[in-house]
């Protein structure tokens, strides 16, 4: 279990939890690691953790049963889910467009670059790195190239250590994933995405924020291009029809 150390604890409890039962560690209706344990585990103090157990409560995430545990809410997964829906029945109304989306992409994920430079362990930036090779290693697949690079902007989130803009671009990410796939469809496009993401590794890795935020924007730049381009195109086909 990783060891939590970075900024407001409560925040990082609360996060670490909300994640785990994301990624299936904690399942709905398991009982949580006793707080002995967990505190152990997390590196965290005890009022940290109750802290943190008291707010998801509050939230219907967890349940507290006197004298018998802290449990998963069996509903818990669902809210991650709903809290998913509505950001993207937000982004369907008819007032807002794709490139709104994109400028939001783009001021949420540079700050994150920014706090990952300042902020990731080494460990983390060698897991980045790894991503960035396996990026490189699958150039000529195109489906697995795509996996990795959204797994690379995952990371770059998760490393910022920032749960507001991490959860904020988990919400909607699988909607821009699939237009991201519909747009970055040529090897010189590929080619293009290495670079970028090879800058973005270098500057990060030297924990250098501002050449980090740079390069993050240089890159969404063009893929915003892309992606607007796509739709445009798309739009004037259909009307030709």
């Amino acid at each position: 279990m990783q060891t939590i150390k970075r900024i407001s604890l409560v925040d990082s409890v609360v996060e670490h939890i909300l994640q785990s039962i994301q990624n299936k560690r904690f399942l709905p209706g398991d009982k949580i690691p006793p707080e002995r344990e967990f505190t152990v585990a997390l590196g965290v103090s005890r009022t940290a953790l109750r802290e943190a157990i008291k707010r998801l409560e509050s939230l219907g995430v967890l349940t507290v049963r006197q004298g018998d545990g802290t449990y998963v809410r069996a509903d818990a997964g669902n809210k991650e889910q709903a809290f998913r829906q509505g950001m993207r029945d937000l982004f369907s109304m008819g007032d807002i467009h794709m490139r709104d989306f994109l400028e939001a992409r783009e001021l949420i994920e540079s700050k994150a670059v920014v706090l990952a430079a300042e902020r990731a362990t080494d460990e983390e930036l060698r897991r980045l790195e790894h991503l960035q090779e396996c990026m490189e290693n699958t150039l000529n697949d195109r489906e697995q190239f795509l996996r990795y690079d959204v797994e690379f902007h995952r990371h770059l989130l998760e490393i910022s250590h920032n749960p507001i803009l991490k959860r904020f671009l988990w919400s909607v990410d699988d909607l821009l994933n699939e237009q991201i796939k519909r747009s970055v469809t040529t090897h010189e496009n590929l080619q293009s995405a290495l670079e970028a993401h090879s800058e973005i590794v270098d500057a990060v890795c030297s924990r250098n924020p501002a050449r980090a935020e740079q390069a993050l924007r240089s890159h969404l730049k063009k893929i915003s291009t892309l992606l607007l381009n796509a739709v445009l195109n798309r739009t004037k086909s259909e009307d030709e029809r």
